[in-house]
Order: structure tokens, then C-alpha cells, then sequence
């Protein structure tokens, strides 16, 4: 038995978790991605990337669907043929949760995840609301925009 340690961080400290034990002679194991994360989320996409493995012959699906999903039962799969990926049309402000596994030929690996994202809303909400200079018939009114947007 080895154990390797491979840090997806910069933290120093190790632990074991979901020990799965396969035959090293035999070579066929499927193994499973490690380091699955989420970056730049926007409002209708999520960018996925992942550490590879060599077991993946066919590359990877994610499944992703609303947060709280089996994703033995539903979601939608989409493929990915190196370790990282984007999930386009989504919905804005929307809870998901996301799965990811090695497809290797005949064979597929154990789900990791699920990684958890909320996409961002279209259209932000502004803050630091304000009126001055008020009169009987008008004011001035203030705010720092939530984003992107150009027009109120």
C-alpha cells in the first residue's frame, strides 16, 4: 500500500479521506479527478477546472444540475476532453451543484463533488442609496452601481 499526498492548496497538512483500494497490477482502475474547483462565475456561465488523470482515455463529464440533485438520477451531463470546462446557459442567481468524473473507455470513475455555485444576478443591485440637496419638487439622488450596469 502507498499513499501519495497531493495538495490542490497551499496548505501543509494531509489527511486520508474516501479510500478507494483497486488492484495496482491490474491497470484498469478508473481514476478519479482530483482538485475539482470553480472560477469566474458570471451569470449565465461557470468556468470548471480539475487535475487530470491518466486513466481517462475518453476524458471527463460533468453533471450539473439545481442545488441538492442526485446526479445518479438527473442532471445534464456535458463532456470534456482535457480538465477544464465551462457551463454555459445557465440561469442567473441560480443554485447549482456540480459533479465530475473520468470517462475511461468502457468504464467510468466515482463522482467527485459537488462543487457549489450560485450564478451571479444580470443585473446587480446598486448600494449606497442618497438624496440631497431636497426640495419640494426635487432632489438629488446618488448610488454606487452594483456592476456593470450603464443605464437606471
Amino acid at each position: 500500500l502507498g499513499i501519495r499526498n497531493i495538495s490542490c492548496t497551499d496548505e501543509n497538512d494531509a489527511a486520508i479521506d474516501d479510500l478507494n483500494l483497486i488492484d495496482a497490477g491490474s491497470g484498469t482502475a478508473c481514476q478519479v479527478p482530483i482538485c475539482f474547483n470553480s472560477t469566474n462565475v458570471q451569470a449565465t456561465s461557470v468556468d470548471f477546472t480539475w487535475t487530470g488523470v491518466t486513466t481517462a482515455s475518453s476524458g471527463y463529464n460533468v453533471i450539473y444540475g439545481a442545488n441538492g440533485f442526485d446526479p445518479k438520477t438527473t442532471g445534464t451531463t456535458q463532456a470534456a476532453a482535457g480538465a477544464s470546462t465551462t457551463i454555459s446557459s445557465l440561469s442567473p442567481g441560480t443554485a447549482y451543484d456540480v459533479y465530475l468524473y473520468s470517462s475511461c473507455g468502457a468504464s467510468s470513475s466515482d463522482t467527485t463533488g459537488p462543487v457549489s455555485v450560485t450564478t451571479a444576478l444580470l443585473c446587480q443591485t446598486p448600494t449606497a442609496l442618497s438624496a440631497s440637496n431636497l426640495t419640494s419638487t426635487s432632489a438629488d439622488l446618488g448610488w454606487t452601481a452594483g456592476g456593470t450596469e450603464t443605464q437606471w
